[in-house]
């Protein structure tokens, strides 16, 4: 698998946080820059920046559903539960990309990375931004974290 680069990640969650609003079912196109984009859903945001921050060599389905089953198709390292992620917070150089498995009420779940203990997401009421990893919505409803490989 392509490593993603921490600092193309860095530079384009930096572009996009307090400038991109959420909206469910906006899809930024790849090409676009980062600092133009003014709505996006989480798993708009999450493939624009695997995108960008693996040079274009990855490029995640739309949707937080595909999105996990691509991390389990490609073989992403799983971990047991999300909480795991604690044991990586103090190390700059591991990231994780993380989902709530759609309700079958809503079908509508969530996907995010978690990096040095905080998220870099783009969710409701708020738009990209960041928060504790151990955000009570996220840590109580978190069904899956995977590894991502870095550069």
């Amino acid at each position: 698998m392509h490593p993603i680069s921490l600092q193309v990640l860095e530079d384009v969650f930096g572009a996009m946080d307090g400038v991109t609003h959420y909206l469910l079912g906006a899809k930024p196109e790849l090409d676009v820059e980062p600092n133009t984009v003014k709505a996006s859903d989480c798993s708009g945001f999450v493939r624009l920046a695997v995108y960008k921050a693996s040079g274009g060599a990855i490029e995640l389905p739309e949707g937080s559903v595909t999105q996990r089953e691509w991390c389990e198709q490609n073989g992403l390292h799983k971990l047991d539960q999300y909480s795991d992620v604690q044991y990586a917070s103090s190390d700059d150089h591991r990231l994780f990309i993380c989902f709530i498995v759609a309700n079958d009420t809503e079908k509508i779940g969530h996907v995010w990375f978690v990096r040095s203990g905080v998220t870099m997401e783009c969710y409701g009421g708020h738009g990209v931004g960041s928060r504790a990893w151990d955000t009570a919505i996220l840590k109580d409803n978190a069904s899956y974290a995977f590894e991502l490989v870095t550069e």
